[in-house]
């Protein structure tokens, strides 16, 4: 039986750090065979998204948004710009396509930032995770993994918990379709997210007040390391949830390029 340990690594990030630092905080802790799990928003910070919402300026488009659902009108702009689809919305927050995931306010927020300021999602996340990895191995002078995770609500589910956005140099979904079960029977749709996986567990120490524990190290888990790409999402039309309810969502006008 694999014994799975994970460990918290507590250090604050600043605006104007790059992901050399990140990797420089957590080099003394990781080893070879390890899963490396960070929060988006600390990538985000090294990556200078930050916004500053005195600085934003809405447009029509975004002060519809902001009448709609009762967000402010500068956060409905960064949302206009930074989603790829608006569904709809409760007070509050804005339901939209973010990078293939059904995201509130295109994973914008407002916590653990300075006030008056918002962060907005890494980028290019796959590019970020690729790119932290490497400066881990280099450190490590080992294979390692990295999975960049956020916080978030399920459906019909009450409170957060953590998901992948992306994952990088190790086997993030478990193909388990053809084992057979208990009984004999072979599995036809079974696919392991291990990312996901690794980032709800990982959650359960990052917090999501003030822990200041951006980094969360996975040691022991059996994964197999490789250079290829998985993708987390699936097209809308296989997804299940998706799939049952089109025709029946609230869609707004795609934002405005």
């Amino acid at each position: 039986m694999q014994k799975v340990e994970l460990i918290p690594v507590r250090f604050r990030i600043e605006p104007g750090v790059d992901l050399n630092y990140i990797a420089n905080a957590v080099a003394e802790f990781v080893k070879k065979g390890d899963i490396v799990v960070v929060s988006s928003k600390a990538v985000s910070y090294c990556e200078g998204r930050l916004v500053r919402l005195a600085d934003v300026k809405p447009s029509g488009r975004a002060l519809k948004l902001s009448r709609q659902y009762g967000i402010s009108p500068e956060l409905a702009e960064l949302v206009v710009r930074e989603a790829d689809e608006i569904i709809g919305g409760v007070e509050g927050f804005v339901l939209t396509l973010k990078s293939g995931m059904l995201q509130p306010n295109a994973g914008i927020d407002r916590s653990n930032v300075p006030e008056g300021y918002a962060i907005l999602y890494p980028e290019d996340p796959q590019s970020s995770a690729d790119t932290l990895r490497r400066l881990i191995e280099k450190r490590v002078n080992g294979r390692v993994g990295v999975v960049i995770s956020d916080s978030r609500v399920l459906p019909l589910r009450r409170g957060v918990c953590g998901i992948a956005l992306v994952a990088s140099g190790f086997e993030a979904i478990k193909d388990e379709r053809g084992k057979r079960d208990l009984f004999g029977k072979p599995l036809r749709n079974t696919m392991r997210n291990l990312a996901d996986m690794l980032a709800s567990a990982s959650q359960l120490l990052m917090g999501e007040a003030d822990e200041m524990i951006p980094v969360v190290i996975v040691r022991g888990l059996k994964v197999r390391f490789t250079e290829e790409r998985f993708c987390l999402t699936v097209d809308p039309g296989e997804c299940l949830y998706w799939g049952s309810l089109n025709g029946k969502i609230r869609w707004s006008d795609k934002p405005e390029s």
